[in-house]
């Protein structure tokens, strides 16, 4: 025989079981906040941001160290054998390169012309990789370095340009990275609008078709 008054009585047991938890969860979590042990995600500070970027630039310079990042900038980028290598390591030079003046740009200043040399070289490259791959450099260069306003429109507007689904990630990567630095590295002169958001809207409405 079914028995309706056992079963109810479970019933009301579980459910008053079930508010307990609740109300033990509901205290634990006002005293953390109480407390001060909640603690609320927040997005890096710039102080943060600074102390993380000072800890790249240590462990990159105890890493190498500043003669041997001199030798590789004169002898390997600056040198006149940069012509000879191949391909491979010339995609990985334009890389850690591009590392080096992310995070040791002060101390490159001097090796400013050697360093984009080398990159606006690789821009004229037949192969894809390298060539993106300087592309990504120029525009870190543009990012911290002054640099000629013609230059700077030249890159963005070539990078525009460049819609070649093998190419895209890089060009993305490129991009990401020069587009910030536009208003600082492009001033509006005797222009109504900025030029790079004239040259944005020509080329998407003559080229875009090609996306």
């Amino acid at each position: 025989t079914f028995n309706v008054g056992g079963e109810a009585g479970k019933a009301d047991k579980e459910a008053k079981d079930e508010k307990k938890a609740e109300t033990k969860s509901d205290a634990k979590a006002d005293t953390k906040k109480s407390s001060g042990m909640e603690v609320e995600e927040k997005a890096p500070s710039a102080d943060t941001k600074n102390s993380s970027n000072e800890d790249v630039v240590q462990r990159i310079r105890s890493v190498l160290g500043d003669d041997m990042i001199t030798t590789l900038i004169k002898e390997l980028v600056g040198g006149q054998q940069a012509v000879h290598y191949r391909e491979e390591l010339r995609v990985q030079l334009l890389r850690l390169t591009t590392l080096l003046i992310e995070h040791l740009h002060s101390q490159l200043t001097s090796y400013r012309k050697d360093l984009i040399k080398f990159a606006w070289n690789h821009l004229k490259s037949d192969n894809s990789a390298s060539k993106q791959w300087a592309y990504v450099n120029v525009c870190r260069f543009i990012d911290v370095y002054e640099t000629p306003p013609k230059i700077v429109l030249q890159v963005y507007v070539a990078l525009l340009r460049t819609y070649q689904p093998e190419a895209r990630k890089l060009v993305s990567k490129a991009l990401d990275i020069i587009t910030p630095a536009l208003p600082k590295r492009l001033s509006l002169g005797k222009h109504k609008h900025p030029t790079w958001i004239k040259w944005t809207k020509k080329i998407i409405v003559e080229e875009g078709h090609l996306v």
